[in-house]
């Protein structure tokens, strides 16, 4: 069986509008009975918006308004791609930026374990998100 390996990168899931593009590509290898692995990364600019996420909490631990803001994007995005506020993105999202929450608030890790650990959520969100678009 002949295995395909797609990676999309920030840009080509920055939004709705790309993330419904994504599926139209994936659409058409999946009728060929292929097995696909797919990776993508963060969307848009959410790794930089992960990093000064880190900054703000580790320098000043006043990381609020940029956690907001990272969560009204991912939110907006899956507003736009889901009708239904009940289905399961929604309670995986909530979980993520609890634990997003949790680990912003431990003060006893050095600032490179907390770059990884936060920043990592870009793709981690950005990975139910897309796995949830393509299964619906």
């Amino acid at each position: 069986m002949k295995i395909r390996v797609f990676k999309f990168g920030g840009a080509s899931v920055k939004d709705a509008e790309a993330v419904r593009n994504m599926g139209d590509i994936l659409a058409h290898y999946l009728t060929q009975k292929e097995k696909l692995v797919i990776v993508v990364s963060a969307m848009g600019k959410m790794t930089n918006a992960f990093e000064k996420l880190v900054l703000s909490s580790f320098k000043s631990g006043d990381y609020k308004q940029n956690l907001k803001e990272i969560k009204d994007f991912h939110t907006h995005i899956i507003h736009e791609l889901f009708e239904n506020d009940d289905l399961i993105i929604f309670k995986r999202l909530e979980r993520l930026f609890f634990q997003l929450e949790q680990n912003l608030q431990n003060q006893t890790d050095s600032f490179d374990k907390k770059y990884d650990q936060i920043v990592s959520f870009g793709e981690l969100i950005s990975t139910h998100i897309l796995a949830e678009y393509l299964n619906y």
